[in-house]
């Protein structure tokens, strides 16, 4: 289902994410126009632990799409 997603994508894991290690990694590096952003001094609550490295992120990627 992932390859069939043709919208652009920000993928943002946390240092201390509930997803397997390098899943998401991996789903940038093979996803259509997806970015990937790792913020490792985060857990899973990006936006609540790292509230301007989030910030930034969506903002740079709304910005460009």
């Amino acid at each position: 289902q992932w390859q069939a997603v043709r919208s652009p994508v920000l993928l943002v894991e946390a240092g201390n994410s509930v997803t397997p290690a390098g899943q998401m990694r991996s789903m940038g590096e093979s996803g259509y126009r997806a970015e990937y952003l790792h913020v490792p001094d985060a857990g899973h609550l990006v936006h609540d632990e790292a509230p301007q490295v989030y910030r930034r992120a969506v903002e740079f990627f709304l910005a460009a799409h």
